[in-house]
């Protein structure tokens, strides 16, 4: 891969990332309901999905999908399911005020991943740019292990750096509250989101 190919593919994966849709929502209602760092998990699990695309389109997207379509159909309303029970989850969460919240260890942080990487699976977005728009990159019929992971950490870094300054964006607002009655209104808006979200990913073919 040259470095012209690598930059062009970089400023590609920016405009996939950075273009409001099914993974910026969820990590901003992440961010909101959940703090940074649950979305920044949840951001993880988004550029672990896109490894996982990526590596489907070396080997042939397009032919894994007609003998595996169940599975991709099952993974998408998996994805839809999970983002719908975090939505309730935020949609009946405390309304104490970040600021008052005591300190307390992270914990199911994998579950954040998780929910990011089903994020991805279910989102016709990625998959589409990735079966579309890749081959224009590179050859994957000729791909060398060297292209694989540049590619993969080209395209996770651009991922992780725009969705993360998405999640650092919320978490500022998220910061500044400091009434019950926002932060309820908050977390209902955050489920909402989430809710809708998975909805937006379970209707889509």
């Amino acid at each position: 891969m040259t470095p012209t190919t690598a930059l062009a593919l970089a400023g590609a994966v920016f405009v996939l990332a950075v273009t409001p849709g099914p993974a910026v929502a969820s990590i901003t209602a992440r961010t909101l309901g959940a703090g940074l760092g649950a979305a920044l998990w949840h951001v993880a699990g988004i550029a672990m999905g896109d490894i996982v695309l990526i590596a489907l389109a070396c080997l042939g997207m397009s032919t894994l999908a007609q003998h595996y379509g169940e599975v991709f159909l099952a993974v998408k309303w998996i994805g839809a399911a999970y983002l719908i029970w975090l939505g309730i989850g935020a949609f009946r969460s405390d309304d104490t005020p970040p600021a008052e919240l005591p300190i307390r260890p992270p914990t199911g942080h994998h579950k954040d991943a998780l929910a990011g990487l089903l994020t991805t699976l279910g989102n016709p977005k990625p998959i589409l740019f990735y079966a579309a728009f890749l081959p224009t990159f590179v050859d994957l019929a000729n791909i060398t292990a060297v292209d694989f992971v540049l590619v993969c950490a080209i395209a996770c870094s651009m991922v992780f750096i725009v969705l993360a300054g998405y999640a650092l964006l919320a978490a500022r607002a998220r910061r500044l509250l400091r009434d019950r009655r926002t932060v309820r209104a908050m977390n209902r808006a955050s489920g909402a989101v989430l809710v809708g979200t998975g909805v937006v990913i379970a209707s889509r073919s």
